[in-house]
């Protein structure tokens, strides 16, 4: 058995269910403390990329009901053909939402706002996320800076996938450079609102504040979506799944759902936007062949490329390796059709089965968006019909190009962390960060990848379970080292002006 669960880890495994089951459609349903076998992209907490999204599409009024396809392209909107007989629901048809369902999701009025998916290197603490976006910073390329109407993890949702943040709001429109009454993102930033931003680390967490990123324009030639990371772990069900409400295209989609004991390794390719074979449509799960190429070396230094999905390719005198298809998609038992819709995150999961020593020879995860091979588009269009009579004219987000990114491999899970606070927010050490708390015992062993999850209760009586190890109640990191206390006098405040203010930091007890 992969996943091995002690009597510690009852109230995690009771907060994950509660937190799967709930049917709240709300955005902020997803600001749980809920971090739970997710991955870290890399060794630092920084942006990967911060890219203008696509303009206009969230909000958009009269998108539902029969003349929906003609408001699109009022609103300048793509919109999908697809065979009326497979009911197909509005996001296979278009990649935009309504203004009554956005609005609703997000509890607050969205009309036409844009969006940027901010791609970080590891999962974001939910508590220290505030929606209204006031965590971050959008330079313009006319010299403003404005403020997100909207911070939130949709559709990145599931409990192993919360390293992106979607903002949204008026960062720009669709007229490039150089050209006139042309406006679009420059940069994006990390500020200091009051609630700092933190990031969770393999150590526990990190302030992000001061954290940012040269923003590109996904209406700019050679700006198209593209792999930010491949990183390579044996297969878990670790984190997979999150709330049904928001995510009900993110339940049961997972390699094991869709691939039974197939599923050996998991590939997960992390992308700076979401993919889609034409802005619109859904990649599906014999769609390997379609996008993507495995590089491999031997020992003796042969080069192996692997194309198809199925087939068992030899890797020299190390094993095979097989591509059994993409997961992290729809539901599994989803008809895999024009009407066909997956989660449309920043995330796909290449499934293999293999030998280790052949696993292991994998170097690379290439694109060549042509030669045979299809392009991806962010969501935005251009949709299968651009050209039909009466569409939206455009511009659209434009295409990826050719490249490649290499393989990481996180082979024993040192490259994964859980923090889930099961009794609201729990004790921290305001020098380091970190959970203060007593350990219980192991709560959930990973014997697949390695990861260890520990039970601990703080000072409160407050149970958390992470990966990590907790702060211990004792202070011990005193400032200029010294390693006394000493007595300090009461700061008389009666003779001070009331109305100009008084601020005093530090840590007391």
């Amino acid at each position: 058995m992969a996943l091995v669960y002690t009597p510690w880890a009852d109230p995690l495994l009771d907060t994950i269910n509660a937190d799967i089951a709930n049917t709240s459609t709300l955005a902020s349903s997803l600001l749980t403390p809920i971090v739970y076998g997710a991955d870290l992209f890399g060794d630092e907490a920084k942006f990967l990329t911060g890219n203008f999204g696509f303009d206009g599409y969230m909000g958009v009024p009269g998108l539902m009901g029969a003349d929906a396809e003609q408001t699109a392209a009022e609103f300048n909107v793509a919109w999908q053909t697809v065979d009326p007989a497979l009911n197909p629901s509005l996001r296979a048809l278009t990649s935009a939402a309504g203004l009554a369902g956005a609005s609703g999701t997000f509890a607050t009025s969205l009309l036409l706002a844009d969006t940027m998916p901010l791609v970080l290197s590891f999962p974001v603490l939910l508590s220290s996320l505030d929606a209204d976006g006031s965590d971050f910073e959008v330079t313009l390329s006319d010299g403003t800076t404005v403020t997100p109407q909207i911070a939130g993890l949709t559709p990145n949702l599931e409990h192993n996938e919360r390293q992106t943040v979607v903002i949204m709001g008026d960062f720009g429109n669709r007229t490039t450079p150089g050209n006139a009454g042309a406006r679009y993102p420059i940069s994006v930033t990390i500020v200091n609102d009051g609630t700092p931003l933190q990031m969770i680390g393999r150590s526990g967490p990190v302030n992000a504040v001061g954290l940012s990123i040269d923003s590109s324009n996904s209406y700019v030639a050679g700006n198209g979506p593209r792999l930010v990371s491949a990183k390579l772990n044996p297969y878990s069900d670790l984190g997979e799944g999150g709330p049904i409400g928001v995510g009900a295209a993110s339940q049961n989609n997972s390699g094991s759902d869709s691939y039974g004991d197939r599923a050996q390794y998991r590939l997960r390719l992390y992308t700076s936007a979401g993919f889609s074979p034409d802005g619109i449509a859904s990649l599906m799960p014999d769609d390997f062949d379609r996008f993507f190429q495995l590089k491999a070396t031997t020992e003796s230094g042969e080069s192996i490329t692997i194309t198809e999905t199925g087939v068992s390719y030899a890797i020299g005198t190390q094993g095979t390796v097989t591509v059994v298809g993409l997961a992290d998609l729809a539901p599994a038992d989803t008809p895999v059709n024009a009407a066909y819709v997956e989660d449309h995150d920043n995330y796909y999961d290449v499934i293999l089965e293999g030998d280790l020593n052949a696993i292991k020879a994998l170097r690379a995860v290439h694109m060549p968006s042509g030669n045979g091979y299809s392009a991806v588009y962010n969501p935005g269009g251009p949709g299968n019909s651009p050209d039909a009579a009466g569409a939206a004219p455009g511009p659209f987000t434009v295409a990826s190009q050719e490249h490649s990114i290499p393989i990481s491999f996180d082979l024993d899970g040192a490259g994964q962390v859980t923090f889930v606070e099961t009794d609201g927010d729990v004790l921290r050490n305001p020098w380091n960060l970190l959970p203060v708390g007593e350990l219980q015992g192991t709560a959930v062993k990973d014997t697949t990848t390695g990861q260890t999850i520990l039970a601990f209760i703080d000072p409160q009586n407050r149970r958390f379970f992470s990966s990590f190890e907790a702060s211990s109640s004792q202070a011990s990191d005193l400032p200029n080292d010294r390693t006394e206390l000493s007595d300090i006098d009461l700061i008389d405040t009666r003779t001070l002006d009331a109305l100009s203010g008084v601020v005093v930091s530090g840590s007391f007890s």
